[in-house]
Order: C-alpha cells, then structure tokens, then sequence
C-alpha cells in the first residue's frame, strides 16, 4: 500500500498528548542551558558594541509613524515583557530538532544584528523626561539608545510569536493564545516606540529581521514536500 508521510512530523503521537508540565519538564536542563547560552552570545556584543562603536554613529530619522506615538513612560512595563514572550515556545518544545532550530533562528538573528551594529552604529534621541518612574530611569542608564537599527526587541517579539507556530498543534484553545501572543507582540513593538528606545523604521527592519530568522530555522518543516513511500 501507499502511505503519505511528511518529513516534517518529527513528534509521535504520545508528544501530542503531553500536559503542559509535562512539556516543560522534557528537556529542561537542555533548555536551561540553551536560555543561559543564546543570552550570552546575543547580549555580551550587543552591549560591547553599544559603548564601542567603530565608526561614526548615525542618527535615526522619524516618520509620520513616530509622530502618531507619543511617548509614554508607562510602557516601559510592556516594553521590558518581553523577556516574559521570549521563552513560551521553547519552553514548551518537546522536539530536540525544534529546540536546535529555536537556537539556530535566534543565534543567527543576533549574529545578523550585531553585523550591522558594527558596520553601521545607529542611535536615537531619547526624551528627557522632567520627572519618569524608576524603572524607566533604569532602563535608561542601564541601556544606551545606540545599536537602534534593527531592533532586536522587535526581532525577539516577532521570532517568538511565529515560534508559537511550533507547539501550537499541541496547545488547548490554540487560536486564543495565537491571537494573545501575536496581541502580546505587538504591544512590544508599540512599546518600543512610545518608550522612544527606538523609531518606526527601527521596528519595521527588526520585524523583518525576525520573520527571515524564523523562515531561515524552520524552513525545512514550513516548506517540507510529502514523500511517498511503499509498504507492504
């Protein structure tokens, strides 16, 4: 007989029936160390070349976009969950292929990024608030507003909410916490802006930059033809 199979169903049927416990504890020490080594590799030249540019630092220019968004010191709680996004899908990925994707498309990003922060250091013009709660304050000194262009905040957003795509079929109510991360997502771009950490053609290439990631990592199961093989 003749069975269609697809290269890229690499879960069996028991992984599909895992609660999400379950799911969390597979491959947790994995995990852990995935987390601990993708920060490291993204933030150490992020931040070195922040204070270290190697050539003149440009200036990002606004558009109309800029203008609409107003800046709101509040946001900043938005701003910094992402960190909170960043870790649903792989956390949830019971696939040791998924996880590696999952590293490849992030290391890859920030490898991109940090590319053009050297070749082409970018900055904004933050606010300067008379008065601003404290964790916008500490944002601020913590973080330069240099390595603007792309944002890697937009990035991460837009690479987490697709990574979703990877467990969703394995998620109860899997359109409401599609339509809950993707909201979630683009709350944090919004936040990138009216924080004024960045500008709309920040975001735009930083989006853009997380869609390739992603397409990159996983195009081997987004793009995957059936095979047709023959049994007896």
């Amino acid at each position: 007989m003749r069975v269609s199979v697809y290269e890229f169903l690499d879960s069996d049927s028991a992984n599909t029936r895992l609660t999400a416990s379950r799911r969390l504890k597979t491959l947790l020490g994995w995990k852990l160390a995935m987390a601990l080594g993708l920060n490291l590799w993204a933030l150490v030249p992020y931040y070195w070349l922040q204070h270290h540019p190697f050539f003149p630092v440009a200036i990002m220019p606004t558009i109309i976009a800029d203008e609409w968004i107003s800046f709101n010191e509040a946001a900043v709680w938005l701003y910094l969950s992402l960190f909170l996004l960043m870790p649903v899908a792989p956390m949830q990925m019971v696939s040791p292929d998924d996880t590696r994707r999952y590293a490849l498309g992030v290391a890859s990003m920030s490898l991109l990024a940090d590319l053009v922060f050297f070749l082409w250091p970018t900055t904004v013009l933050r606010p300067n608030p008379q008065m601003s709660n404290i964790v916008y304050q500490n944002l601020t000194h913590l973080v330069s507003p240099n390595n603007a262009c792309p944002s890697l905040h937009a990035a991460m957003a837009v690479f987490s909410a697709l990574c979703y795509e990877q467990i969703a079929p394995h998620m109860r109510d899997r359109q409401l916490w599609r339509l809950g991360l993707w909201i979630w997502a683009l709350g944090i771009i919004y936040a990138t802006l009216a924080t004024k950490e960045h500008v709309a053609l920040d975001a735009a290439a930083g989006s853009l930059l997380g869609l390739i990631a992603y397409l990159a990592a996983f195009r081997a199961k987004l793009f995957a033809v059936p095979m047709i093989r023959k049994g007896r």
